[in-house]
């Protein structure tokens, strides 16, 4: 029954698409500095911390301005901003300065914070209330099987164009064919934020955000 709403519908098939680029920035990128630059786990983790910082600043936002005008034009901003950051994740290179690319991340944080509040106050709203809790369970489940989805896909990409993920296979390569090799996932996940921000064209405009409030 819930799923015969829309609203609530098609932001679930923005979370599972989007799950593939999320995931691919966290997980791949991770292996991509340990296996390509040799950091540590440690070094890898501060590194990323940024990521976590703009999605943390801008969460809060991104619900407040929902109820406000709407989860379609905050969320097209947001996954607009990211898909700019996953252009520059697509086309980094051996070289690329570990500052520039915590920037990046960070960026890329804050537009999926700016981006994940508003999609999913549009599909609460959008539901009677005795749905609410069986919804924000269906939401959790969704990510998780999308996401266990998008690393396997993810994974086997990989893995056909490096041999291995192991830094010990990968070792014999040189970094440039390594580096493509991990560009490609970020190429996939640019497609998919391209196709959530066309999905995000029909979430609630103020207008409707205030008839369903």
């Amino acid at each position: 029954r819930m799923f015969r709403n829309f609203v609530f519908s098609l932001t679930m098939v923005i979370a599972m698409v989007l799950v593939v680029a999320q995931y691919g920035r966290l997980i791949f990128m991770q292996l991509e500095l340990e296996t390509l630059r040799g950091m540590t786990a440690l070094k890898v983790g501060i590194i990323l911390t940024p990521g976590a910082l703009g999605a943390a600043t801008t969460m809060p936002n991104g619900g407040r301005l929902s109820d406000h005008m709407g989860a379609r034009l905050p969320a097209m901003v947001g996954l607009s901003i990211l898909g700019a950051m996953m252009f520059l994740l697509a086309n980094l290179t051996v070289d690329t300065p570990i500052w520039q690319l915590m920037l990046i991340l960070a960026v890329s944080g804050a537009g999926t914070g700016l981006a994940m509040m508003p999609m999913m106050v549009a599909a609460l709203n959008a539901l009677e209330s005795r749905f609410v809790a069986q919804a924000s369970s269906v939401r959790s489940l969704n990510r998780y099987v999308a996401g266990s989805f998008a690393v396997a896909i993810l994974s086997t990409i990989v893995t056909a164009e490096l041999g291995s993920i192991s830094a010990a296979t990968a070792h014999g390569q040189s970094p440039a064919s390594i580096q493509s090799s991990y560009n490609l996932v970020f190429w996939i996940g640019l497609g998919c934020v391209i196709a959530t921000v066309a999905l995000t064209a029909f979430l609630p405009d103020a207008k409707k955000t205030r008839h369903y409030q």
